[in-house]
């Protein structure tokens, strides 16, 4: 076994898959939160050039840990040799893995509609997608060690991020970035479904025996999503697919205009103070 297959096998370092609520769980959670909180009221009035490099540096560390777990998924040791089989039911196209689109476009593209369309989808859509899976992990958590803390951390950066960016923008919470946002939303949508029609078709012809179902929207694999999953099965599946988009949309439309309203009632108690003062 050579030092590659060495790293490989320490990777897959295995033990009891950790509870929903349970210690690791709620610790990992609290941690989430705690830096979301400290990290918006350190930068919450930074300059874009810092926003831009936090997002980055949050990007860089994703690319990082997605490369560990497509190869702890992907890679195995058999009779001391690494072999590659790679897992496409792990390909990193869900709702969850989009900053790992979309965060280098928020870091990198200059001001303008397009960046303020991906800016606003990184505090609605993603920010939800890692909230979710910060309160309840579900099945993310698995036999893995080094997976279970990726996973954490990769929805725990959505969150951070999230936050991040919707106090950054704070001054700036117009209806049409909600729209910018869902415009956005709407794109990798049909880019997953293309992918989805797509894998299946090129992937089962050549043997594939995993499920390829990118943002669990395939027309040929079960939603496996709480609630999702019973909508799935009750409905056609272009009525699945107006109630999944519906859905994500009233979800992140909530996300939006609660910070909105949050956001404008903290400016009123603000401006009242100062009212006072004077």
């Amino acid at each position: 076994m050579n030092a590659f297959e060495k790293m490989i096998h320490f990777l897959q370092a295995e033990a009891e898959a950790p509870e929903t609520f349970g210690v690791f769980h709620i610790i990992a959670f609290a941690v989430i939160m705690v830096a979301a909180v400290l990290l918006c009221l350190e930068f919450r009035d930074c300059d874009a050039k810092t926003y831009r490099r936090i997002v980055l540096a949050a990007w860089i560390v994703m690319v990082i840990c997605e490369i560990y777990r497509e190869l702890v998924f992907s890679m195995d040791v058999e009779d001391g040799v690494a072999v590659w089989d790679y897992a496409w039911y792990q390909f990193p196209f869900q709702l969850c893995a989009t900053p790992l689109y979309v965060f280098p476009l928020v870091a990198l593209l200059p001001e303008g509609k397009l960046h303020d369309a991906v800016m606003f989808y990184v505090a609605t859509f993603a920010f939800f997608g890692g909230l979710v899976v910060c309160i309840y992990p579900g099945d993310v958590f698995c036999d893995y060690i080094g997976i279970n803390y990726q996973s954490l951390l990769h929805h725990g950066l959505q969150v951070i991020i999230g936050a991040l960016t919707i106090v950054y923008n704070r001054n700036r919470y117009l209806h049409k970035h909600y729209f910018y946002a869902v415009a956005v939303f709407a794109a990798l949508l049909s880019v997953a479904l293309v992918l989805d029609v797509v894998g299946y078709h090129v992937l089962v012809s050549n043997g594939m025996d995993d499920t390829f179902n990118m943002f669990f929207i395939s027309p040929y694999f079960e939603c496996t999503l709480p609630i999702l999953d019973t909508v799935y099965t009750a409905v056609p599946y272009p009525v699945f697919l107006a109630i999944y988009v519906l859905g994500f949309m009233l979800v992140s439309a909530i996300i939006f205009y609660t910070s909105r309203f949050i956001i404008n009632k903290a400016g009123s108690a603000k401006c009242s103070l100062k009212t006072k003062a004077a």
